[in-house]
């Protein structure tokens, strides 16, 4: 602390002699001056607080030095008054020989009382130093107080820094939250369900590097890697999503080509009686009414049946089971079954109709973003790994430089 004073000082005066200077000129000087001025004020208090709060600690630190020695004497004649009034340390005492009575008896309860006052003189001896560490204490803590109580004043984002800058649980809670993301990125190839949970861990892990950083207690870095990480998964997320989108659109496709052929088909099975029952339902002249609504009806029924056959053609299709894609359909997937299943189904499709430009156009797109779901998925990885391992690879320089990329929070005075 006195050499911080001495620095404070130091500079305090440097600051004030620019602040004297007449070679400074232009509107840029007065501000200068104006700010080299205050700023030297407050080293200068500064400085007054560290002397102050200095020269306490060493003069309780000379007395605590002298309690700590009466402390200690009173401990050793404490432990020699012990020594002296066990039987076997009494010279001349022979228990086998001497009785109770006999003037050995005698001198050995006098050595033994002697003992015991000298050992309640150690106690109080050592109370009396208690008592004065206590006093002096509180007296000292008490100048202490009185020096730090000045103009200088924090802010509460001075409190709120030092209040980040103390939770050390902070850093555990992220250390620990972005190991669980990793491990838990890891089991989603196999488990896609629990990949949110480790979405949510690196949004936690972020919202800690960020209060750190904003405050002066971590690196910028971690969170320009923590939103690199996010914006990758948001961005293999959203790609996942196209690629389902897809897939519905494709059996969408499918399902109204299977339903305009399969209603063609049956048309050109039933043409035969559909033309006889058109020709049956316009004839005039020797036909009945009943007959000619016999015949539309049946037209009607052979229309209905057609389409009816069209319309179960597509919920065929749209009810068709996904395909299981093979092991490595789903490796290509980043593991993920479902969504190697839903590119299987778009790829079927469009094989099934080789000439239909939608279906082909979907296959593309669908591939498209598969290779930006295994993108992302294998750059965050690979970044996520890489910050854990940087400090071992490079035998602490990584740390360095992230340590670099801190933003230094002063004092808002």
């Amino acid at each position: 602390m006195n050499k911080m004073a001495e620095h404070l000082r130091s500079q305090a005066r440097a600051l004030a002699s620019i602040g004297k200077s007449d070679l400074l000129k232009g509107e840029y000087a007065d501000e200068l001056v104006d700010s080299t001025q205050e700023l030297s004020g407050k080293l200068g208090q500064t400085e007054v607080r560290y002397r102050e709060v200095s020269s306490h600690l060493g003069s309780w630190a000379d007395e605590l030095e002298d309690i700590q020695s009466r402390a200690d004497r009173a401990l050793r004649d404490a432990q020699e008054a012990e020594r002296s009034a066990r039987p076997d340390s009494m010279p001349g005492r022979n228990s086998e020989q001497q009785g109770a009575d006999s003037p050995a008896g005698t001198e050995d309860d006098r050595t033994t009382e002697r003992a015991r006052e000298e050992l309640e003189i150690a106690r109080q001896r050592l109370s009396s130093a208690e008592a004065d560490y206590h006093e002096r204490s509180e007296n000292y803590a008490g100048r202490i107080l009185g020096s730090v109580d000045d103009g200088l004043k924090d802010s509460l984002w001075d409190d709120f820094t030092g209040l980040v800058a103390d939770a050390e649980w902070l850093d555990d809670v992220a250390n620990w939250a972005s190991w669980a993301a990793t491990v838990i990125g890891i089991i989603a190839i196999i488990f896609p369900a629990v990949g949110v949970i480790a979405l949510v861990l690196t949004g936690v892990v972020m919202a800690i590097n960020l209060l750190q950083a904003t405050t002066g207690n971590g690196s910028w870095f971690d969170v320009a890697m923590d939103l690199g990480c996010l914006k990758l998964a948001r961005s293999g997320i959203k790609a996942a999503r196209t690629i389902r989108s897809l897939q519905s659109s494709s059996r969408d496709a499918a399902a109204g080509i299977a339903r305009s052929s399969a209603t063609t088909r049956a048309a050109q099975a039933t043409s035969r009686q559909h033309k006889t029952a058109t020709r049956a339902g316009r004839r005039r002249g020797g036909s009945s009414r009943r007959l000619r609504e016999r015949a539309r009806a049946r037209k009607l029924h052979i229309e209905q049946k057609n389409l009816a056959i069209g319309k179960n053609a597509a919920q065929e299709v749209r009810d068709a089971p996904l395909p299981r894609p093979t092991f490595r359909e789903k490796m290509q997937a980043i593991g993920d079954e479902s969504l190697a299943r839903q590119i299987k189904d778009i790829n079927k499709w469009s094989s099934a109709h080789p000439n239909n430009e939608f279906l082909s156009r979907t296959a593309v797109e669908a591939e498209r973003q598969r290779r930006i779901v295994r993108g992302t998925w294998g750059i965050s990885t690979a970044l996520d790994f890489g910050d854990k391992s940087g400090d071992y690879i490079s035998q602490g320089e990584y740390g360095e430089m992230k340590g670099r990329m801190t933003t230094t929070v002063g004092s808002q005075w």
